[in-house]
């Protein structure tokens, strides 16, 4: 009798450990739908011997992201940014007038939560840069080239969704502009630094 007594409670105790087992996989979903938006102010500085840093010189962009899928927590999204430079040396560069970039890039971030208050979220991402140079208003050259980036965000809460944030990055640029041998590196890698503010929803 006490045999039976025994399996009745490890079987009882075994199933007690299976539900509960379930009811956490019922809360932590692997894959959810989540709200992750972001949209602020950048400033772009290029590096090193190049057309980028050498040329052109960066006022400011707009950057913005939005996530709706979360796996493992990790939030899957899309976002795109445009900055504006002014034409410093138009000997090397052309007679262009200004010149843009438009960025697309797919992105993966993480919330990581410090406290109460403040969020530390690092991300990456992959996409297309468009290297516009306009003379008057009309477009005269397009370029794209290959962006992989890397960086994080310190946001702090403001409400229950509203964030604002403090940003750096690192990204690269490789485009395919066809120039003598020795120049490609001058006029085809672009390499910055993008520091950012802006204002975060989740």
């Amino acid at each position: 009798m006490n045999r039976y007594k025994l399996a009745i409670a490890l079987l009882f105790s075994l199933f007690s450990v299976i539900a509960q087992n379930d009811s956490i996989k019922v809360e932590k979903k692997i894959v959810r739908f989540t709200e992750y938006f972001r949209v602020g102010i950048i400033k772009p500085i290029s590096l090193g011997n190049n057309t980028y840093s050498e040329d052109i010189k960066s006022k400011f962009g707009i950057n913005s992201s939005l996530s709706i899928i979360s796996i493992y927590d990790f939030n899957l999204g899309a976002g795109a940014d445009i900055s504006w430079y002014s034409i410093e040396k138009p000997e090397n560069i052309g007679t262009f007038s200004n010149a843009k970039t438009l960025a697309y890039h797919f992105e993966i971030n993480r919330v990581i939560k410090l406290n109460t208050s403040f969020n530390l979220i690092p991300y990456i991402g992959i996409g297309q840069t468009n290297f516009i140079l306009r003379e008057r208003n009309v477009k005269r050259l397009n370029k794209n080239g290959n962006l992989y980036r890397i960086g994080f965000l310190n946001s702090y809460k403001l409400d229950n969704t509203a964030n604002i944030y403090l940003g750096l990055e690192y990204n690269t640029t490789k485009f395919n502009i066809q120039t003598i041998p020795e120049l490609v590196d001058y006029y085809n890698q672009n390499n910055q630094f993008v520091l950012s503010f802006g204002f975060l929803m989740n």
